[in-house]
């Protein structure tokens, strides 16, 4: 089926669990309708970019988003910043919502919103939260979303098939997941792999900022500044090439 409005599923029952770098795919699941627009419904800002950011921040993360706070900041801020054709979004799911906190050009803005966030309980909200990517009314077209997280507590068909739709929007998902816990690392590579987007587990060894820059200037400028960061030894872009990031079709419009 399909839409003209992205309406948020309730939650229902589906997989629970809680609880050195890599750059990995995996298998697809089968087919299933997500209620996303097709590419005639969408309206897309033809004046800019517009990259999507979606960050857990349920409990599990509280005992690292403290640290973390200040670097994604500073990270969305730098975004926002780059460009005066950028709009960076800000989608977090906490507490059992998803609260988009505004597109930002302005990246003082975007900075202030983003150190606002704090971790609240409650199950992991990434199927709507990839829908919310997409703007209250459809009425935004990210060329990239960045997705940021540690668990996930969702029926995983249910994701699969908005990513499914993200991919025939030519949307890809550049999943970084953090932790060690098995079903959210295999839900972020499944998102990644489905959307032709790169996926990478972060931490003390390698910070989620040097990972995200590099897909932010391949997505801005192309592949061939990617390369050239690369060359110049940039250790999350060479990360991401030894992990086959552009073996992976680049996204079209």
């Amino acid at each position: 089926m399909s839409s003209d409005l992205i309406i948020p599923k309730p939650p229902g029952s589906g997989l629970a669990a809680k609880g050195s770098f890599q750059v990995a795919t995996t298998g697809v699941p089968p087919n299933r309708s997500s209620g996303l627009p097709s590419k005639s419904q969408m309206r897309v800002n033809s004046r800019g970019i517009e990259i999507a950011f979606l960050f857990d921040a349920t409990g599990s993360r509280s005992a690292t988003w403290r640290a973390a706070q200040d670097i994604q900041a500073e990270m969305i801020s730098e975004y926002a910043s780059a460009a005066s054709n950028v709009e960076v979004g800000i989608i977090v799911h906490r507490g059992e919502k998803v609260e988009t906190l505004g597109w930002f050009k302005d990246g003082d803005k975007a900075r202030n919103a983003m150190q606002e966030v704090s971790c609240q309980g409650g199950l992991t909200r990434i199927e709507t939260g990839l829908r919310a990517c997409l703007g209250t009314n459809n009425d935004k077209r990210p060329k990239a979303i960045v997705m940021v997280g540690d668990h996930c507590e969702e029926d995983s068909e249910d994701i699969a098939s908005v990513a499914r739709s993200l991919k025939g929007l030519n949307i890809p998902v550049h999943a970084f997941h953090e932790g060690g816990d098995s079903e959210g690392e295999r839900i972020y590579k499944m998102v990644a792999d489905i959307t032709n987007g790169a996926f990478a587990k972060f931490g003390p060894d390698m910070p989620l900022k040097n990972l995200v820059r590099p897909l932010f200037i391949h997505t801005i400028h192309g592949s061939e500044a990617f390369q050239k960061l690369a060359a110049s030894g940039d250790e999350g872009a060479r990360a991401l090439i030894a992990g086959g990031f552009l073996a992976l079709p680049p996204p079209t419009r």
